[in-house]
């Protein structure tokens, strides 16, 4: 894309700024570790093929229950065949902060076609605080979806301690 736009740059720099994506941006990283000891992650995935590497990796370094926090943009549509991505994980769906979150009731309506009970939360931070208190040493906790979810974060509050 650089080189589309006649911008010099060199592969080093490229690099660099890839290593350092949070500090220059505030986004998150993909697969980013944030706790041990229940381990949490963060992960901007955010459409099914992306999703599917994710929870496969979760699942591959997870000695024990994997839980999940899922936001998703109104614009992404949910089918049986994203929900089974999430096999073998306790799934929250989550809104957040942003006109294109999907709504509670767009969740509600999720679970009702796919005969789900997903809980349905509507802050992050309280779902990762909760989820935190009850998880175990070896469990972990993948919040992914969207950057927007993601961006409702308050670390601090969230962690055990901050990173």
């Amino acid at each position: 894309a650089l080189m589309q736009l006649d911008i010099e740059c060199s592969e080093e720099v490229i690099h660099r700024s890839i290593a350092n994506l949070y500090q220059n941006t505030g986004y998150q990283k993909r697969m980013e570790v944030i706790q041990e000891n229940p381990k949490i992650i963060l992960d901007v995935s955010h459409n099914k093929e992306g999703i599917e590497q994710t929870m496969s990796s979760v699942h591959q370094q997870c000695q024990g229950k994997v839980y999940c926090i899922l936001g998703s943009t109104i614009e992404r549509e949910i089918d049986a065949e994203f929900i089974k991505l999430f096999k073998n994980t306790t799934l929250y769906l989550c809104t957040f902060n942003n006109k294109r979150s999907k709504s509670k009731k767009d969740w509600e309506n999720i679970n009702t076609v796919y005969k789900t009970r997903f809980p349905i939360e509507t802050n992050v931070n309280i779902t990762i605080k909760h989820l935190n208190e009850r998880m175990g040493s070896k469990d972990l906790l993948i919040v992914t979806g969207s950057f927007f979810l993601l961006s409702d974060l308050n670390l601090n509050q969230n962690t055990k301690h901050s990173l």
